[in-house]
């Protein structure tokens, strides 16, 4: 009898022991602040990766790719090689040679005006005639004053004598056209305006362009670096579940446990995979930046 109460003072004390108690208590966000900027950063493996992770460049520092790019380094390839910036920079000659050339006069204009006289392919003959008011058949040139239909010297036919074969008319004008106002100044001073915009265009692209590789390199380092944990992850987990094969094989674990942690491995690796096609799409990004 004695026996059985002590065994019952045994469970009770496990039972105590194993068990916990909880109490609700209210958030201190305002203390948890506090903490949260009082604590050190200042811890082994935070430095350790710091120092990984760094990149220092200097204005001394020579561009070297043999050993691969860093951060700084694609930088300045991608300012040079990109090929929007080259197509950019090299569209900007455009408005340079326009500007270089704005502030000259209009080149004076030369017109030149043919008329010959046909009949159908049947055989005529016509007189030369000054201007008149009736009976000319050349009104091409005409020009209409004070409601009568006038024209230059051409040919008409007539009944008369001197007849000409095959009559042709001809003018000419020069045309010179002569600025005023300011209009060559203000013409040129616009080009130069055309070309600085089009350069600050391409100021704005490059900044475009590097806020683009700052954003792209920091994810793919990021991915980068959860490949490599997840790879280290899935190690362990290969030994711990060929452990629990082995357990399972000699009965000394259940096959449903054992099975978990292959399922587990199963999911890692897919995650991995995942992992590898996104940090490969994103360095052709980078590539291509």
């Amino acid at each position: 009898m004695t026996f059985k109460y002590g065994a019952w003072f045994l469970v009770l004390s496990f039972c105590a022991v194993g068990c916990q108690s909880y109490q609700r208590q209210p958030l201190q966000l305002d203390s948890y602040a506090a903490d949260w900027t009082d604590r050190s950063f200042d811890i082994e493996s935070i430095r350790d990766y710091a120092t990984a992770i760094a990149m220092p460049q200097t204005e001394d520092t020579p561009l070297d790719i043999t050993n691969g790019l860093s951060l700084a380094e694609a930088e300045a390839v991608a300012l040079y090689f990109n090929p929007r910036l080259r197509i950019a920079r090299a569209q900007a000659d455009v408005p340079l040679a326009t500007a270089k050339e704005a502030g000259w006069w209009p080149d004076p204009q030369l017109q030149m005006q043919a008329l010959r006289f046909a009949t159908n392919g049947r055989k005529s003959r016509y007189r030369f005639d000054g201007p008149s008011l009736n009976g000319v058949n050349t009104g091409i040139f005409g020009s209409n004053s004070g409601g009568f239909e006038t024209t230059p010297a051409g040919y008409r036919r007539t009944g008369g004598d001197d007849y000409i074969e095959n009559p042709w008319t001809i003018g000419a004008n020069l045309t010179l056209t002569i600025p005023i106002f300011g209009r060559v100044e203000v013409e040129e001073d616009l080009k130069w305006a055309e070309y600085a915009a089009a350069w600050r265009r391409i100021l704005v692209s490059e900044w475009e362009l590097l806020v683009r590789i700052r954003e792209s390199w920091l994810a793919w380092s990021t991915l980068d670096g959860r490949v490599h944990l997840t790879r280290d992850y899935i190690e362990k987990l290969e030994t711990i579940a060929g452990i629990a094969q082995q357990l399972a094989d000699a009965g000394e674990l259940k096959p449903t446990e054992a099975r978990v942690l292959r399922i587990e491995l199963a999911r890692r690796r897919s995650t991995l995979q995942t992992l590898e096609n996104d940090t490969e799409q994103l360095r052709l990004a980078i590539f291509s930046l």
